[in-house]
């Protein structure tokens, strides 16, 4: 066995998916699978099974990923700085940083050409996923720090939080509740809903105010990233709520923003391992996110 298939092996285990460990490690499905497979030929043993469209760890693979799981983060740390010696880059240059999928396709580019400007002897290894996979990542130190929803139930992680935000609606620019600065979530029961996975701490939480208030959406299209969220919502297919820090990144003359009532916040920061530190330009890369994320937080839809 070799270190890419102990990698597929962990991330498939903690994904639940080969779509969702192909996002996470950056390599196609297919290859995904061909890693799997090569190790459950090599040792001789099945490893998941398919239940409710999801890969479980069979018994037996449990104990196995309880066994290499510190081998894996080892040799992972090994692979990440022999590559780095190899490209001649300093270990406290290379920042690993990981983000949601949304914030690297809107925030981030204009945000990493501002820090590169100031900061020439720095480098990024720039990852994404959703918030649990980030969380993952800084555990296993693929990622020196991520942005993630707060709170976080891991005590091993530190965390500098960043900025509160609303959910609000994001809906076509034709639709009957366009016109509105308020919509309230009585009148989203009328409206065809596009949804985040079911699986995200925000849509359960959007979910358990729901029942509070004992309402039914009914939901068109599931989604798994606020971009493509927005995106579907462009194309008239539904009504959203996503967060509203994002969702200012993504406006459009197709889309329409409101409030929503009762009003849904969410806190979010970065997080680290307690026993690594930011470097001092981590800590000032982070720093600049934070100043850029505020420089707008009360900006108006």
């Amino acid at each position: 066995m070799n270190i890419k298939q102990l990698e597929v092996f962990r991330t498939v285990a903690a994904t639940g998916s080969t779509v969702a460990a192909s996002q996470v490690l950056g390599l196609s499905q297919s290859a995904i699978s061909r890693q799997l497979a090569g190790l459950e030929e090599e040792i001789g043993v099945r490893l998941f099974q398919r239940e409710k469209g999801r890969l479980v760890l069979l018994p037996g693979a449990a104990s196995l990923l309880e066994e290499i799981g510190e081998l894996g983060e080892i040799l992972s740390r090994i692979r990440r700085t022999t590559e780095d010696m190899r490209a001649g880059i300093e270990g406290d240059t290379l920042l690993r940083v990981a983000f949601p999928h949304t914030m690297t396709t809107t925030f981030l580019p204009r945000l990493l050409k501002e820090f590169l400007g100031m900061e020439r002897r720095v480098s990024f290894d720039l990852l994404s996923g959703p918030y649990e996979a980030i969380e993952r990542m800084v555990t296993s130190r693929q990622a020196d720090f991520g942005f993630v929803r707060l709170p976080t139930d891991d005590p091993a992680f530190a965390v500098q939080p960043l900025i509160e935000s609303d959910f609000i609606c994001v809906m076509p620019a034709d639709h009957a509740l366009a016109n509105q600065k308020k919509v309230t979530l009585r009148q989203l029961a009328q409206c065809d809903m596009l949804f985040l996975g079911r699986l995200k701490k925000g849509r359960q939480q959007v979910e358990q105010q729901l029942r509070d208030e004992r309402i039914d959406l009914r939901w068109r299209i599931e989604t798994h990233s606020v971009e493509a969220t927005c995106r579907l919502a462009e194309e008239g297919l539904g009504v959203a709520l996503v967060p509203a820090f994002m969702a200012r990144f993504m406006m459009s003359d197709k889309l329409r923003f409101a409030r929503c009532e009762p009003a849904i916040s969410n806190a979010y920061g970065v997080i680290h391992r307690r026993d690594v530190p930011p470097s001092p330009a981590a800590q000032r890369f982070i720093d600049l996110v934070a100043a850029r994320l505020n420089d707008d937080a009360s900006f108006e839809f």
